[in-house]
């Protein structure tokens, strides 16, 4: 099976203890805001993606969200081919600092040299909405 190409978007510790403390109303809400959240990137990432990419349904068709648990949702693309796209692959590929971690085990192993160009559209999208989140987060907090 190949790798899954996905992030999450978690509650940190202290924020889940800091709700289980209070109302169960806030934790409603803030799971709400981390909701739209990952549903905003995934919207972003489906328009950002290559239309006929894959063939078939294609790339678009493989990003999806889901509650993987308490203030925690996952953004996913179910297509294996996914990194290639994001990160491209050969000589034209370009991973954006803070993901060669993450980036380095999709690496192929030279057995044939194919050069796509990146066409990022995942991490830029949740770069994007993960700042707005925080400013939402903030003034939801705010009221306690």
């Amino acid at each position: 099976m190949a790798k899954a190409f996905t992030f999450e978007l978690q509650g940190y510790d202290k924020l889940v203890n800091e709700l289980s403390k209070k109302s169960s109303e806030l934790a409603v809400r803030v799971d709400a805001e981390i909701q739209d959240s990952a549903e905003a990137i995934r919207g972003k990432a489906v328009r950002r993606s290559v239309a006929n990419f894959g063939g078939g349904s294609g790339l678009r068709s493989g990003i999806g969200v889901e509650k993987t648990g308490k203030l925690s949702w996952t953004v996913y693309s179910s297509k294996d081919y996914s990194a290639y796209v994001e990160f491209g692959t050969g000589a034209y590929v370009n991973v954006p600092v803070g993901l060669e971690n993450y980036a380095i085990q999709f690496k192929g192993k030279g057995i044939k040299q194919v050069n796509l160009p990146a066409r990022p559209f995942f991490f830029n999208s949740y770069e994007e909405e993960r700042k707005k989140l925080i400013e939402t987060l903030k003034k939801v907090l705010g009221t306690l």
